[in-house]
C-alpha cells in the first residue's frame, strides 16, 4: 500500500501529501453538509466525541443558516430568509 501511495503522490505532483492531514477538512464537509458529528466520528473512527468536535469546524455560512433557520421559527416565518 505505501508504494502504491508514493506513486500516486508523486503522478499527483504531492509529494509531501500525508493522508492524516486530510481528516480535518474531510470532518468540516461532513458536518458542513448536514451529517452529524455522530456520523463523523463513526467514519473517521474516533473512539470520543470530542476529538471529532476538534476536528470538524463549522463554516460561516453554516453557522449563518443555522441562526437564519431559528430566527425564522421563533418569529413563525414573519422574516426573510438571507441568500
Amino acid at each position: 500500500m505505501a508504494k502504491v501511495l508514493s506513486r500516486l503522490k508523486l503522478k499527483a505532483s504531492l509529494p509531501n501529501l500525508r493522508l492524516h492531514d486530510r481528516r480535518h477538512p474531510f470532518a468540516s464537509f461532513l458536518v458542513n453538509d448536514g451529517r452529524t458529528l455522530y456520523a463523523a466520528q463513526a467514519i473517521l473512527g474516533h473512539s470520543s466525541s470530542k476529538v471529532t468536535e476538534r476536528y470538524a469546524h463549522l463554516s460561516t455560512k453554516t453557522l449563518q443558516e443555522a441562526a437564519n433557520s431559528a430566527s425564522v421559527r421563533l418569529t413563525g416565518g414573519a422574516t426573510k430568509k438571507a441568500v
